[in-house]
């Protein structure tokens, strides 16, 4: 019988897919980042403009506020958090920006952490979209060291977890699953390649290391 291989997220994840009977993978977490929620008050988010919001952090702390009629999200993680929310076909910043330029928004609300990539914004400010940027946590990286030998892939959930490991004691050239573009991007940047999860969720990142260890 084909030993299962060990792949451990770098993010928080559910527990029940841990200890979950995968048929070729065996999944773990030890999260490298933590987040620190701001204090901020409930008439910083106006909502008489569209929200966007690329985290999944930022979508659990707002997601029980007064939303607007529009709410831009990127992946399944982020979206399952609303409704109704506007969500691109890709899940990457540049896609969300198009998304939000082809719906001639004239102004929006980023809520974001205070590691946020500069990619949305910069799309948007080309168009003369006006950006409000409400920073509503900040990223930790936590200062662990990963025993790289006890696992077969590692899998990213977030640019600032592909940061916070490269901090610590790096890659160990294992293979590693990016939950999107732009934390494959992060990657790629230094130096890594990386297999993209075919949906952007945690089933989505098993289910494409499954596939890729048949």
């Amino acid at each position: 019988m084909q030993k299962k291989k060990k792949l451990l997220f770098l993010n928080t994840i559910d527990k029940s897919l841990i200890n979950k009977n995968f048929k070729n993978i065996k999944v773990f977490s030890l999260p490298m980042i933590k987040t620190i929620t701001r204090k901020f008050v409930d008439s910083d988010l106006k909502s008489n403009f569209p929200w966007v919001i690329t985290s999944q952090n930022a979508a659990k702390l707002i997601s029980k506020k007064k939303l607007p009629d529009k709410v831009y999200t990127i992946g399944e993680q982020t979206a399952k958090y609303f409704k109704n929310s506007l969500t691109p076909k890709k899940s990457s910043s540049i896609e969300l920006a198009k998304l939000i330029v082809s719906n001639n928004e004239k102004e929006i609300i980023y809520l974001c952490g205070n590691q946020r990539r500069n990619e949305l914004p910069e799309y948007l400010l080309n168009f003369n979209i006006k950006v409000n940027e409400l920073i509503i946590y900040d990223t930790k990286y936590l200062d662990k060291i990963v025993n790289l030998h006890d696992y077969d892939a590692l899998a990213f959930m977030s640019p600032s977890s592909v940061l916070a490991m490269q901090k610590s004691n790096g890659f160990g050239g294992l293979p590693c699953f990016a939950i999107g573009l732009t934390t494959a991007k992060t990657l790629n940047k230094i130096g890594l390649k990386c297999v993209i999860s075919d949906q952007a969720s945690v089933k989505g990142i098993i289910e494409t290391a499954q596939n890729y260890f048949k």
